[in-house]
């Protein structure tokens, strides 16, 4: 994303656009979870919070991934020292 496309989604900045996901790998309530949120802040123009929620999807949907190997390893971790 270029800065002026930046520039034209801040806009006004009075609109704010949340995305959250989580994933969890539990047996028994063992286990782990991961949990991304992202939040953009926007123009109020209904055609920029929808590429707003496009682009903070994509950036959960990406970060999610992460964040679950980064929370698998710990588990691992975690279970080996037991």
């Amino acid at each position: 994303m270029s800065s002026d496309d930046v520039t034209n989604m801040v806009g006004d900045g009075n609109a704010r656009v949340s995305v959250s996901l989580g994933m969890a790998e539990k047996d028994f309530g063992n286990g782990y979870d991961a949990h991304v949120s992202v939040s953009l802040t926007c123009d109020q123009d209904s055609k920029i919070i929808e590429i707003a929620f496009e682009a903070a999807s994509d950036m959960v949907s990406e970060m999610i991934l992460e964040a679950r190997g980064r929370a698998e390893a710990l588990w691992d971790e975690v279970r080996k020292e037991r």
